[in-house]
């Protein structure tokens, strides 16, 4: 049987209430590095890691990739959150 695990980022700038900006551009904070970092220790070998345009995504499942070099990695570009608001309206706050 497969398995399928769904891991949403580690804890993000925007997490911690710093000014936001485009989403494509939040990146992940010293804590979600700690994070992402335990989330590989406990992790077995994938066969595929799938993750989304996001950088705050790849920097959660770059200790991963870099654990297991010869998992397939794939970037799908239509994958990211709902955006409900235009990023216009909230660029610039916190």
């Amino acid at each position: 049987m497969k398995k399928i695990l769904i891991i949403r980022y580690a804890e993000s700038e925007s997490n911690i209430c710093k000014m936001l900006e485009h989403q494509n551009i939040v990146k992940i904070t010293n804590n979600g590095q700690k994070q992402a970092e335990d989330l590989s220790g406990v992790l077995t070998k994938p066969d595929k890691i799938i993750c989304s345009k996001y950088i705050r995504i790849f920097e959660t499942v770059e200790p991963l990739i870099n654990k297991y070099p010869d998992s397939e990695v794939h970037t799908w570009v239509e994958t990211h959150e709902f955006q409900p608001v235009d990023s216009s309206r909230y660029t610039g706050i916190s």
